[in-house]
């Protein structure tokens, strides 16, 4: 999102700067001009979904969206931080990252 604001920017300064060496016209300023603050407009609706999707994301992978803290340290045991590591321990094991044995593939199992 910035880098497209820094983008427009840049090429208002680069059309300023043809129009002051008489290269270009009043109107391509004003047109850049008017695509920088609508640029700008679009910036805070960007970042607010931004953070939406970074909560959601946090909230899939098991964290506390607002803290950014596993759910883990919060109570290993709750549904949330089962799932969270049974998908860790599922991931190394395609990745053949790890041998667990069928008997311990899923932590819930050993919950109980």
């Amino acid at each position: 999102e910035m880098e497209l604001f820094d983008k427009c920017r840049e090429m208002l300064e680069l059309v300023e700067l043809r129009y002051a060496r008489g290269e270009g016209s009043a109107l391509d300023v004003l047109q850049q001009r008017q695509q920088l603050a609508s640029t700008e407009a679009m910036l805070p609706r960007a970042r607010a979904g931004l953070v939406a999707a970074h909560g959601k994301v946090a909230i899939g992978l098991g964290e506390a969206p607002s803290f950014g803290e596993t759910i883990i340290l919060h109570d290993a045991t709750c549904k949330g931080s089962v799932n969270y590591l049974n998908l860790a321990r599922e991931i190394l094991q395609r990745n053949e990252m790890t041998k667990i044995p069928d008997e311990e593939k899923f932590l819930s199992d050993l919950l109980k």
